[in-house]
């Protein structure tokens, strides 16, 4: 079993957030609580929703999010196809100014691969959650996601890879 570190005690999510994780994912709940309770003397609130990425969302989600936020959930989804509409549907639900972060690991489309993620989300707290990369041999690489979410109006503000994982932030592009 392979270890993956990402630091998250520096991420600032201001605003709504969607959560498109699997089940049994609780690193974005744990950030959302970690935030709020950081910021409860400012007042700051956080509009939440948790989605599975195995069910369609366009007919039940009305409201528009500041962040669509995917960490380590897109390996699931079988082809560039449905990971474009995937990104098609969460752009719909992104206010204008808003931002979709992705955290993913690059690899193969045969590759089945055991990990234990080891997320900093403060300096006091760091949380573990087991991953298993399933086979999918339609699984979408990471340079194909930067032209899926090009090709979906997306301007890429970061865009890295480090420790085996990659991060994407995305910001929807200002019409006009």
């Amino acid at each position: 079993m392979k270890d993956i570190y990402v630091n998250m005690s520096e991420i600032n999510l201001d605003g709504d957030i969607i959560d498109f994780s699997v089940k049994g994912n609780t690193i974005i709940p744990e950030i959302v609580d970690n935030i709020k309770s950081a910021n409860q003397d400012m007042g700051c609130e956080k509009d939440y929703r948790k989605w599975d990425c195995k069910k369609d969302f366009t007919e039940e989600i009305n409201e528009k999010y500041d962040y669509a936020l995917f960490f380590f959930s897109l390996n699931i989804v079988f082809g560039e196809r449905k990971y474009d509409k995937l990104i098609k549907d969460a752009k719909k639900i992104l206010k204008g100014n808003g931002t979709l972060i992705i955290w993913d690991i690059p690899s193969l489309p045969l590759t089945i691969n055991k990990y234990n993620i080891r997320v900093r989300i403060s300096n006091e707290k760091i949380i573990t959650m087991p991953y298993m990369l399933g086979f999918n041999p339609f699984r979408v690489k990471y340079t194909k996601v930067i032209d899926i979410l090009k090709r979906n109006g997306f301007n890429i503000s970061k865009n890295n890879i480090k420790n085996d994982y990659y991060y994407i932030e995305a910001n929807t592009a200002k019409e006009g």
